[in-house]
Order: structure tokens, then C-alpha cells, then sequence
């Protein structure tokens, strides 16, 4: 019990909470800890520690180029653009976190440290206008690159 009362550790079982309870669609790449958001935080449930978003505005951002980059990347993992089936851990997160790092590479001409993903959301937004005029080409280009971790030999 006492891990549920950490700060930045959501209490899944408050009703307050559990209403409004969203999941982070970049939860993978917020959980490597080579990028954050201003806007998630971590919960507990049983073993599985997951991430929720506190910004209605921001999750459905979020969602929205969640699902661009995931359909515009189906080639790259050879699936169908309306395959439902849920992807694999290790292509979520090539695509969610490969393209989080490649979007911060166009806008900033540099590799690493990503800063807070809602901040590189904003800039994006400013800089390209709507979701849908984004750059989409080189982001796949840079997600089909991507390797989550180097092998180990």
C-alpha cells in the first residue's frame, strides 16, 4: 500500500481517479525514461505499473498521431493499414518512441535528451500546423532506422 502513496503514483481505486482514468498512448516510450510528459503519471495495478494521461485535450493529441504514425508505419512491420490486432511490445514501442525521437531530430537538429512530449507536441503544432500537415515521410524513414537498444554480442 505504501507504493500507491508516492507522489507521482496514481491510486487507481480512488473513484475521483478511476472516472477519469486515460492511458498514455506514448505509455512505452514514457517508461524507457528517454523522454516524459508534464502530463502522465504513473499507477499501480496488481504487478503492472502502467502510465495515464491527466490532459483530456492533450490524450486525444496524443491518440491522434498515435494512430497516424502507427498506420503510416504498417509497412514497416508488414501489416495492413486496418489490421486491429494489437502490436507487439518491441513495434510499439520502434514506432512510438522512434517517432517521438524522430520528430524532435526535424524540429531541433539534434538527437537526444527528447524533452517533455507534450512540449514537443506544441512546438510541432506551431511549427507544421495541424496534426495532419506533419512531415509524416521522414518520421517513417527515421522510425524504419530506429532500433529500440543496441545488441548485445
Amino acid at each position: 500500500m505504501a507504493l500507491l502513496s508516492t507522489p507521482n503514483i496514481m491510486n487507481p481505486f480512488e473513484e475521483s481517479q478511476r472516472n477519469s482514468h486515460r492511458l498514455c498512448a506514448f505509455e512505452k516510450a514514457v517508461q524507457t525514461d528517454r523522454c516524459h510528459c508534464s502530463h502522465a503519471q504513473r499507477f499501480l495495478i496488481s504487478e503492472r505499473e502502467g502510465m495515464a494521461c491527466l490532459s483530456h485535450p492533450a490524450h486525444q493529441r496524443c491518440l491522434q498521431l498515435f494512430d497516424l504514425l502507427q498506420e503510416k508505419s504498417c509497412f514497416i512491420f508488414q501489416r495492413r493499414v486496418n489490421d486491429q490486432s494489437p502490436l507487439p511490445m518491441g513495434q510499439r514501442l520502434r514506432f512510438s518512441l522512434g517517432g517521438l525521437l524522430a520528430l524532435h531530430k526535424l524540429l531541433n537538429q539534434t538527437e537526444e535528451p527528447l524533452p517533455d512530449v507534450n512540449a514537443l507536441l506544441d512546438q510541432a503544432n506551431s511549427q507544421y500546423g495541424q496534426l495532419t500537415d506533419w512531415p509524416f515521410e521522414s518520421l517513417i524513414q527515421s522510425i524504419s532506422h530506429f532500433k529500440a537498444r543496441k545488441k548485445h554480442r
